[in-house]
């Protein structure tokens, strides 16, 4: 799977027939469990994900699911970066693999305290595996430099975690949709590798907080990001195509803001959006923010521009947000104020 595969016309290509019928022989939700056993992962498109995963959580309740089958479960769970279905075969005794196997669910899903309590029975039954005694350490870490406590990223089913580069593959699968990266106005990733370089060098701007969304039920949902200089905040959040419209966008970003205002000092914050993108504009309108009246200089012009805060003039806005463009190196230019 490379990251742009969604633009590959897989879905049009001539399939061997066994491959067909195990796609397009039945609704992908309702798939029975020979079906996801005899499934080639490598049909499985984007847009057939969520229903595949529907599908799999369904054979769970199957009372012939065992031994090789539910291997084959749990690599096509692996495929679709579908961790909480794995999480719920270890639970029902279905996927029993190397402790270090088990904890992959968790540090993805960035659940670093689940994963150490794990890491800590093992250690306690006298288990000496080197792989288990290096990770005890390397997760201790992980849980150090969260920005702040777990439970300030989480509301019910939505939780973030600092995107990192083991989150490629789930990055892959919500990417999927040409129009998230349009909207955002986000990168083309060519591959896995230029999608690595991006995440690097967003990680060596220490203004920028770049977090992954997760969903209890599904995992990796989408992405939030928040930079602040001097108080003042941006914001951007994007979801898969599977999950926008359901509410899940609004809880990531009032978590995302509550950790600007609590941990980073945010007094206020900005947003952009295309002028086209209806859905965003009403989104982000919903969510409190304020319809500025500034103009951005061609080839920008398309931009709108949105403030959540304490109430500023119009000229106060133009140098607050005018300097807050050039701090992000954003290449966007304010249209000067008409004289008064």
């Amino acid at each position: 799977m490379s990251l742009t595969h969604q633009t590959n016309s897989v879905v049009t290509n001539p399939t061997p027939s066994c491959n067909r019928t195990a796609v397009a022989g039945a609704p992908l939700s309702s798939l029975s469990l020979r079906q996801l056993c005899q499934l080639p992962h490598a049909v499985v498109q984007p847009q057939q994900r969520l229903a595949v995963m529907r599908a799999a959580r369904a054979a769970l309740t199957d009372p012939a699911l065992a031994g090789a089958d539910a291997g084959k479960l749990a690599a096509l769970a692996f495929y679709l970066c579908d961790w909480p279905l794995l999480q719920m075969m270890l639970v029902q005794g279905l996927w029993q693999p190397a402790v270090t196997e088990q904890l992959m669910p968790a540090i993805q899903l960035g659940q670093f305290d689940q994963a150490l309590g794990t890491v800590g029975q093992a250690l306690a039954t006298g288990d000496t595996d080197e792989q288990l005694l290096e990770l005890q350490p390397a997760l201790l870490q992980m849980l150090g430099q969260l920005p702040c406590p777990p439970a300030a990223l989480r509301h019910d089913a939505v939780s973030l975690t600092p995107l990192q580069f083991h989150h490629v593959a789930d990055f892959i699968w919500q990417y999927a949709d040409p129009a998230i990266g349009r909207l955002c106005n986000l990168p083309v990733f060519p591959s896995a590798e230029h999608w690595l370089t991006w995440l690097y060098l967003c990680q060596q701007e220490p203004t920028r907080h770049l977090f992954a969304v997760m969903h209890a039920d599904y995992g990796f949902i989408g992405s939030v990001s928040l930079q602040v200089f001097d108080g003042i905040g941006f914001f951007y959040y994007w979801l898969g195509a599977d999950f926008q419209g359901q509410g899940f966008g609004p809880i990531a970003v009032k978590l995302l803001l509550q950790f600007g205002r609590q941990h980073l000092g945010m007094q206020c914050c900005y947003a952009k959006v295309f002028d086209y993108n209806l859905v965003s504009n009403r989104a982000i309108s919903k969510l409190g923010f304020q319809r500025l009246t500034l103009r951005a200089l061609p080839p920008s012009e398309a931009e709108v521009f949105y403030y959540l805060g304490a109430t500023q003039s119009r000229a106060c806005h133009h140098r607050s947000l005018g300097l807050l463009l050039q701090q992000m190196n954003s290449g966007i230019e304010l249209a000067a104020l008409p004289p008064r």
